[in-house]
């Protein structure tokens, strides 16, 4: 024989279950539960509410209800019982705690701030801003990355705990300060510049040399530098925002560099990589049924490109940028007329 304990796992934090006939007890705190017996057993049932929740009663198979808790009877068959709760969960406590975040003023070029938790709170940090006071949640995972101006570097987030490279945080439970420590270049070094068209999430960078590597966002409005030794080996890959397609890398005269994404070079003077953006292509697929299409004419009004497809190269593919107008005519084969075009959106 089964007893089957039904409840709203919400409500409910356990139901406990004891066999007075042979003293074997058992806690579900997982829901449908099965609790097994012998004709003829007493059982004690006993339902335990989760905060915010009250126990009603006990409702068996038959819809009957029962509101002593526990509940002792005697079973002779296999019976549901479901336990009824009124109330709700109280609403989550939320904490917050404040990170402090201090730099030079005179060297930093900016730091990223992003809430892995709360995207809408992730900010970009410039020059006289500092110090910055940010607002979180206990618990929050954040990314702060900091950024120096050409000549210097970032070498270390100075806080209570010790030193930090630009760094993952699980948000503390307490008020917390950091400070970014910027590093005058030595002579030797040279300088990356990065920039990106407005299409461009972030750029990627690492010296594949050293292992050192740098995330920066925001190249379509600030420029960022990436310094490290002659002739490293640097590789850069920029991710564009959706909507939108890597064209090349280009150097600071708009000078192609490199149509690969990403790029690795070794680096043996100050260069500039500018990320080509541009909106990315759709596409038109056209199709007919090629037993009755002799062929399309397709013309692209912005551009004037025009195609003549015949019914053996359909389904055809044709690309075009967002917001140019086409125009397309179908001329069906000797005892055909043309219908209609069904048009089906592919995405946004």
């Amino acid at each position: 024989m089964s007893l089957t304990l039904i409840a709203d796992s919400a409500a409910c934090q356990s139901i406990y279950v004891q066999n007075n006939g042979t003293d074997y007890a058992q806690a579900f705190t997982s829901f449908p539960g099965n609790f097994d017996f012998n004709a003829g057993n007493e059982l004690l049932i006993q339902a335990f509410a989760n905060p915010g929740y009250t126990f009603l009663y006990w409702e068996d198979g038959n819809g009957t209800q029962i509101s002593d808790n526990p509940y002792v009877s005697i079973y002779y068959w296999s019976q549901t019982l479901t336990a009824v709760f009124s109330g709700s969960s109280p609403p989550p406590v939320v904490t917050t705690a404040t990170l402090t975040i201090n730099a030079d003023n005179a060297v930093i070029e900016h730091v990223d701030f992003v809430n892995n938790a709360h995207p809408n709170q992730n900010q970009t940090i410039y020059a006289g801003s500092f110090p910055a006071l940010i607002t979180f949640n206990v618990g929050d995972t954040m990314t702060v990355s900091a950024y120096a101006i050409g000549g210097y570097h970032f070498s270390a987030w100075v806080s209570p705990d010790g030193s930090f490279e630009n760094f993952y945080l699980i948000g503390p439970s307490v008020d917390w300060s950091i400070t970014a420590e910027i590093t005058a270049n030595p002579d030797t070094w040279v300088t990356l510049t990065l920039a990106a068209d407005a299409g461009c999430d972030h750029v990627d960078v690492t010296n594949e040399t050293t292992g050192v590597t740098g995330t920066y966002r925001n190249l379509g409005m600030v420029n960022a530098n990436f310094s490290h030794n002659p002739g490293d080996v640097i590789k850069v890959q920029a991710f564009p925002v959706q909507g939108y397609t890597f064209m090349e890398w280009d150097d600071a005269n708009s000078h192609l560099v490199s149509a690969s994404n990403p790029y690795s070079a070794a680096q043996v003077n100050d260069e500039t990589l500018h990320a080509v953006i541009a909106i990315a292509p759709q596409t038109l697929t056209i199709t007919a049924n090629f037993n009755e299409c002799d062929h399309i004419d397709f013309l692209n009004n912005t551009t004037q490109y025009q195609r003549t497809i015949t019914a053996s190269e359909l389904p055809a593919v044709i690309s075009f940028q967002a917001g140019q107008s086409v125009t397309l005519r179908a001329w069906p084969k000797t005892g055909h007329n043309f219908s209609q075009w069904i048009i089906t959106p592919e995405s946004g």
